[in-house]
C-alpha cells in the first residue's frame, strides 16, 4: 500500500477518534440505515437510544429543564406522530395483523420519538453534520449499485436498460433517497468553504445524479426536478430560474416546429418511456385494490406493510408481487386509517409552515429550502409511488424532518 494512502487512512482514523460521541453515533447510524433494509432498524435504535440517554441526562440539569407542557405545545411531531403510531398499531390489532402492530410500535414509534428529541436536543450544526454524512453515503452505495444492479425488472430487461438499486432493495426507493440526499448536498454547497469538502460534495452530487437516472424511475426524475425548482425558488435564485425559463421556452418553441424529433429524442432519453401508458394502467388497478378495502373500513387501518394481503388471488403477475399501492396517501390511508393519513399530512403541513415562517431571515435558509424541496419531492414522488414503504426511506425521512425543526 503506498505511503500516501496509509497516511490518508491514519489521518481519517485520527479525525474520527477526535469527533464528539454524538457525531460518531451519527456516522454509525447512517452506515447502518443505508446498508440494508434489515440493518436500518438497528441504526435507528442506536441513534434513538443515544439521543434518549442525552435527553434523560439533560432532564436532570435544572438549568436547561423544559416543562412537559411546553414540549407538548411546541413540538411539531409529538401529537400528530403519536396519533399516527397509535392508529397504525390499533388498526393492525383490530384486523388480526399482530406482527404488523409490533412494526408500528418498534419502527414507527422510535422514528416519531427520535424526531421529537432531535427537535429539542440537536442544534442546527448537528443537523448539518448528519446531512453531510448522509450525502457522503452516495459514493459507496453507488459502487455497490453498479456491482449489483437490480435483477427483478422484466420490463426493464426488455428494453436492455440497467436499473440501479444500491443497498435499498428497489430502484424506486434508491431514487427517492438520492432525491433527498441531492437536495441536502445543494444546501450544503452554500455554507461549505473548505475546498476538499466542496469537491467531495460535487463528486457525490454528480455520482448521485448519474445513479438517479439509471434507477430508471420516471417518477423519481420528475420529482427531483420539481424539488430542484422549489429549492431554487425558495432561495430566490432569480438568475438560475430565468435561465431555466429561457431554456424551457426554447425547448417548447423547437417542439412546436419539430414535434416528431422531440418525441423521438424524449423516448430515447426518458427512462422506460415506452411503458408509461402500461405503468399508469397498472397504478389505477393498484389504487382500486386499496380503495376497495378503504371503502369497507375507512376509519381503521389494516397495519403497516399489509397491502399485499388484499391483492386478489387471481391477479396478474405484475400485480401479485406488489407490496404497496403506489400512492403514498392511499397507502397510508389503507394501512394507518383515516386518523393516520390525516396525522401524516398534519406533520407535513406543520413542518412546511415552520420552514416558510423562518425562511426569509434565517442564516440557515438553504437547509430550510432543502426541507421544503424534500417535502415537495415526497408528495410528487408519492403521487405515483410509495417511497416511504421501506424501513430505510422512512427512517431517513423521519430524521430529516426532525432536523428541519431544530433550533
Amino acid at each position: 500500500m503506498p505511503n500516501k494512502i496509509r497516511k490518508q487512512i491514519r489521518d481519517m482514523l485520527k479525525y474520527l477518534s477526535l469527533l464528539p460521541l454524538r457525531r460518531k453515533i451519527m456516522i454509525i447510524s447512517v452506515l447502518l440505515i443505508g446498508a440494508h433494509f434489515y440493518s436500518a432498524p438497528a441504526g435507528l435504535w442506536l441513534l434513538f437510544s443515544f439521543t434518549l440517554y442525552e435527553t434523560v441526562k439533560q432532564a436532570g440539569n435544572t438549568h436547561v429543564k423544559r416543562p412537559l407542557s411546553k414540549i407538548v405545545s411546541e413540538s411539531v411531531f409529538l401529537i400528530p406522530g403519536s396519533i399516527l403510531v397509535l392508529s397504525a398499531a390499533f388498526g393492525a390489532i383490530y384486523h388480526g395483523n399482530y406482527l404488523n402492530s409490533l412494526i408500528a410500535i418498534f419502527l414507527l414509534g422510535p422514528i416519531v420519538a427520535l424526531a421529537v428529541m432531535i427537535e429539542f436536543m440537536w442544534t442546527r450544526e448537528d443537523g448539518l453534520h448528519f446531512a453531510r454524512y448522509s450525502v457522503m453515503l452516495i459514493i459507496p452505495v453507488a459502487i455497490y449499485a453498479v456491482l449489483f444492479p437490480w435483477q427483478n425488472d422484466i420490463a426493464g430487461k426488455s428494453q436492455s436498460m440497467i436499473r440501479l438499486m444500491g443497498t435499498f432493495g428497489n430502484p424506486n426507493y434508491f431514487s427517492y433517497i438520492l432525491e433527498i440526499f441531492l437536495m441536502s448536498s445543494l444546501a450544503l454547497m452554500y455554507h461549505v468553504w473548505n475546498r476538499n469538502t466542496k469537491i467531495r460534495l460535487i463528486i457525490s452530487s454528480v455520482v448521485g445524479m448519474i445513479c438517479l437516472y439509471f434507477t430508471g424511475s420516471r417518477t423519481g426524475l420528475i420529482a427531483f426536478f420539481v424539488g430542484l425548482a422549489v429549492f431554487l425558488a425558495s432561495m430566490s435564485e432569480r438568475k438560475i430560474m430565468c435561465m431555466i425559463t429561457v431554456a424551457l421556452i426554447g425547448i417548447f418553441t423547437y417542439a412546436s416546429f419539430f414535434p416528431d424529433s422531440v418525441v423521438e429524442l424524449a423516448s430515447r432519453v426518458f427512462p422506460r418511456s415506452v411503458l408509461i401508458t402500461e405503468g399508469l394502467e397498472l397504478r389505477f388497478e393498484l389504487w382500486n385494490i386499496a380503495l376497495r378495502q378503504i371503502n369497507k373500513q375507512p376509519f381503521i387501518g389494516t397495519g403497516l406493510f399489509t397491502y399485499r394481503k388484499y391483492i386478489p388471488v387471481n391477479a396478474s403477475y405484475r400485480i401479485a408481487g406488489t407490496i404497496h399501492a403506489h400512492n403514498i396517501f392511499i397507502n397510508f390511508w389503507l394501512e394507518t386509517g383515516l386518523p393516520g393519513v390525516i396525522s401524516f399530512i398534519w406533520i407535513l403541513v406543520k413542518v412546511l409552515k415552520r420552514a416558510f415562517d423562518q425562511l426569509k431571515d434565517s442564516p440557515f435558509r438553504p437547509y430550510l429550502a432543502a426541507v421544503i424541496a424534500m417535502i415537495s419531492i415526497t408528495v410528487m414522488h408519492g403521487m405515483n409511488d410509495a417511497p416511504l414503504i421501506s424501513s430505510q426511506t422512512i427512517i431517513f425521512f423521519g430524521i430529516f424532518l426532525g432536523i428541519s425543526c431544530t433550533g
